[in-house]
């Protein structure tokens, strides 16, 4: 999806997702800033820049850990164990993989 947009495209897309981040996070709607985060994490993952991919998928695990939202939690540990896999981190993505299915 976001490989077919241009850098510019790509970092106009993290800009608007992190002021939606930054707005939902101020009303205290820390579920949609969760999802805003996510998607910026999706699009530097998409760029093949896996670190800060997982510098965001981080910070989503967080809330989704306070939000007690299991399903969330299950899912963003899935997409951080495909992040520790691509940067080589075999062990670590098995681990966090694990993790997503308790």
């Amino acid at each position: 999806m976001f490989k077919q947009q241009t850098a510019e495209s790509q970092q106009q897309a993290i800009e608007k997702f992190q002021e939606a981040a930054k707005l939902y996070q101020a009303a205290g709607d820390e579920a949609r800033a969760a999802n805003s985060l996510n998607m910026i994490g999706l699009v530097y993952y998409s760029l093949s820049n896996y670190q800060k991919s997982l510098e965001y998928y981080q910070q989503v695990l967080s809330l989704r850990e306070k939000l007690n939202h299991k399903e969330g939690k299950a899912y963003i540990l899935a997409s951080i164990g495909i992040v520790y896999s691509d940067l080589g981190e075999k062990q670590e993505s098995l681990d966090t993989f694990n993790q997503s299915l308790q």
